[in-house]
């Protein structure tokens, strides 16, 4: 769970992964979202929500970054979030960042 990070603040970050969403859902998704990314990532969430700056972070065998370029056309965000599922279960984790889209 996120501490420092409001929901409001995710809004902009989740609108552009998913374009489609409307306000309602957004929110919903914003609110979840504050819940389930854990804590360990807040700071380098913290810093690309406030400044754009892209920090790294590493966990277990994976890092944000490294990710990121496994996964082509993910956002940093996108990265993250794959990252936070490999933190609460490395195996499903893994599985979804070694997964080809």
């Amino acid at each position: 769970m996120l501490r420092f990070i409001k929901p409001e603040m995710l809004r902009p970050l989740l609108k552009q992964e998913h374009p489609e969403w409307n306000d309602t859902v957004l929110d919903r998704q914003a609110t979840e979202s504050i819940m389930d990314i854990h804590e360990l990532l807040e700071p380098a969430l913290y810093r690309f929500i406030t400044t754009g700056e892209k920090q790294d972070f590493a966990f277990g065998k994976f890092s944000i970054l490294q990710v990121q370029t496994m996964q082509p056309g993910k956002s940093y965000f996108a990265a993250l979030l794959l990252l936070n599922e490999y933190i609460k279960d490395r195996q499903l984790g893994e599985s979804l960042i070694l997964r080809r889209w």
